[in-house]
């Protein structure tokens, strides 16, 4: 009897947790970033290290870190670059007028995101440590400064699943 009980409360304990964190994981307002995602993303991303040939970055959809998976942009040519510091940055064109400036050329700009704040989504590319905000906050990347980093190059990047 008593091992039932202690059966049954280890069952509603874990029921518990598991429903309170699908609240967490679900967002109340459509195309907002979840609560606290971006640093926790960053975190599970970093723990998990994937190793991806630069030259296969090309085109990617960079995609944001909500459920709706909003399309923040497209990584760029050269894809990865090497900052005077030795930092690797991803080379997003972000997305234009309706979004299309990723893919279409309407008035897409080039922004150099540190590679700590992107991770490996299936065939994409997801910002984990930037917010949309501050992506377009970033300075057009200009090549002064960076060396492209060879296509045939590789690198270790944090992998997320889906943000649903």
């Amino acid at each position: 009897m008593q091992r039932r009980a202690l059966v049954a409360l280890a069952g509603a304990g874990l029921i518990g947790a598991v429903a309170a964190g699908g609240a967490l994981a679900t967002s109340t307002t459509p195309g907002q970033a979840l609560p606290s995602m971006t640093g926790d993303l960053k975190r599970r991303a970093a723990a998990f290290p994937q190793p991806v040939r630069v030259g296969d970055l090309a085109g990617r959809a960079v995609l944001g870190p909500m459920e709706a998976q909003p399309l923040y942009g497209r990584v760029d040519a050269p894809p990865v670059v090497r900052g005077a510091d030795g930092t690797l940055f991803l080379v997003v064109t972000r997305a234009g007028w309706l979004g299309l400036g990723a893919w279409m050329g309407l008035g897409g700009t080039p922004a150099a995101v540190p590679l700590d704040d992107a991770a490996l989504l299936g065939e994409h590319i997801a910002l984990v440590g930037l917010t949309r905000a501050e992506l377009d906050a970033l300075p057009s990347f200009r090549d002064a400064g960076a060396a492209p980093v060879p296509a045939d190059t590789v690198i270790r990047m944090g992998i997320v699943g889906p943000f649903h």
